[in-house]
């Protein structure tokens, strides 16, 4: 009788380990709140270039998982366009355009991680509306195991201070080795031209002059910001595609 307790303890103690599964929380950036399972607001300006917000992300109970992200339309505002980030940031979607939309690859998460890494945004193109979106985070093997986030972009009346944002002509655009950059403003003492990528990491800062020529050569292809700032704060903010 010892022996066969001896033997099945281990095989007990060995599925109990197996039974764990992942959880998933995520939360504001600024705030803390726990947004997990639940609906999130984000409110903006139809006359914004974009509007958006970062969230960061926490796993625990398991060592390691891939986790994916899927992101479905429930609502939409015509003639707007929704992006999102998760491990890389993807290109906007006209509203209507792809109901459902699966990230390219899964990103691994650790026990304890704390990452800001999902974000979303959405370009309204002055359109005003509500759109909402689900996103589905699920970990690779855990299927049944699956997180949610729904956000609501509530997207207000046009701003007059939004309206009157100075223009940003960037040419060529899209660009390959370099960009002339000319806006149409006096309001550009000690102002800066940055480069910036769809989840706002600065790649490249120099001071800004009117029709001055930025060597984009060294960053890779894709889709991001060029945006002009001084010390009040960001005068204009226009997309730059480098192939």
């Amino acid at each position: 009788m010892k022996k066969f307790y001896a033997f099945i303890i281990p095989i007990f103690l060995g599925f109990q380990g197996f039974s764990q599964s992942p959880v998933m929380k995520f939360y504001t950036t600024h705030d803390k709140t726990d947004i997990t399972n639940s609906s999130h607001t984000i409110e903006g300006d139809a006359a914004r270039f974009v509007v958006s917000e970062a969230f960061y992300t926490v796993m625990t109970g398991v060592d390691s998982v891939f986790v994916g992200a899927k992101r479905i339309e429930k609502q939409i505002i015509s003639g707007t366009s929704e992006y999102y980030c998760w491990k890389e940031c993807y290109l906007p979607k006209a509203a209507g355009s792809q109901k459902v939309w699966y990230a390219v690859d899964s990103f691994m998460l650790y026990d304890g991680d704390t990452i800001k890494l999902f974000s979303t945004y959405l370009e309204p193109d002055a359109n005003k509306g509500t759109a909402v979106y689900d996103y589905i985070f699920t970990p690779k093997g855990f299927e049944t195991d699956t997180t949610y986030v729904e956000i609501v972009y509530d997207i207000l009346t046009i701003g007059i201070e939004e309206q009157s944002a100075p223009e940003l002509k960037i040419f060529p655009n899209p660009a390959r080795n370099s960009v002339q950059l000319a806006l149409n403003s006096q309001d550009t003492y000690n102002a800066k031209a940055r480069i910036l990528s769809l989840s706002g990491q600065k790649l490249k800062e120099v001071d800004f002059i009117q029709d001055q020529i930025i060597d984009v050569s060294t960053i890779k292809p894709g889709l991001y910001f060029i945006e002009i700032r001084n010390d009040k704060g960001v005068i204009t903010r226009e997309k730059l595609t480098i192939y």
